[in-house]
């Protein structure tokens, strides 16, 4: 089915084609899982008047494609808001999609654990110990040698809390470890991306980071039948880590 937000003049557009995949788990939103084209987004940071500690994430569908790689124009807002909470513990980013409401928690206070892996967790509001999905950013990929050669930045997305290869729903890899200009794809696991690097399910680039401001804009492609709501949720993560990569620590003052 065609995502629920979408108007219904653009609806009576549609044209059948095949559905590439079907999805694995019970999406995060299963009103922005599309099942006939391939979705493409834009994800704007929204700091009001340039300070970033009231930021806000917003979202837009900006074009359908089909199989064939006819592209139409949407331009239309995603009802999907993800606003970062001020001065929490865990960093918390409170999500608002349709008429549901989650959290984006830290299991950690520093926001990393001991292996110096960045985590969030996914839980309706108010419901800490019920998580749906888990989004982490690792330190190191499968690949890096002794975390020192051929690195590339990695990020995996659970369901439910972390665990084994049986509960990996998505694959994030990038050509490097560049977290500050981040540029990757989605797959649904790391063997699917060594046997075909086309067979992408999502697809994330960092578009433009404004310095006066300090926003950034990324555009997400999504393929059909994919959980669209997932993967732009986990776009807030992947800034935060771009944010703290691009700032430089502050020198402890001295007397």
């Amino acid at each position: 089915m065609a995502g629920l937000f979408l108007a219904a003049e653009v609806v009576a557009v549609r044209q059948t084609v095949s559905t590439l995949r079907s999805i694995t788990h019970e999406p995060l939103y299963s009103g922005f899982v599309n099942e006939d084209y391939t979705q493409q987004f834009e994800v704007k940071e929204d700091n009001w008047a340039g300070f970033s500690w009231f930021k806000k994430y917003k979202f837009e569908l900006e074009q359908w494609e089909d199989d064939k790689g006819k592209e139409m124009d949407i331009d239309q807002k995603v009802p999907m808001l993800v606003t970062p909470a001020v001065f929490t513990v865990k960093g918390r980013m409170d999500v608002k999609i349709g008429d549901q409401e989650f959290e984006l928690i830290k299991p950690h206070i520093t926001g990393t654990n001991a292996f110096g892996h960045y985590s969030w967790r996914v839980v309706p509001k108010g419901q800490h110990d019920e998580v749906l999905f888990t989004i982490q950013k690792r330190k190191f990929d499968d690949d890096c040698k002794l975390g020192l050669f051929n690195c590339k930045a990695v990020w995996k997305i659970y369901k439910g809390r972390k665990g084994d290869k049986s509960t990996l729903i998505y694959y994030g890899i990038g050509d490097s470890d560049d977290q500050d200009e981040p540029e990757f794809k989605f797959y649904h696991s790391r063997d699917e991306y060594k046997n075909n690097k086309k067979n992408w399910a999502a697809k994330l680039e960092h578009k433009k980071h404004d310095d006066s401001d300090g926003e950034d804009k990324f555009k997400v492609k999504v393929r059909p039948s994919e959980d669209a709501a997932l993967i732009l949720l986990s776009v807030a993560c992947v800034d935060q880590v771009a944010d703290a990569k691009r700032e430089p620590e502050e020198e402890p003052e001295h007397a």
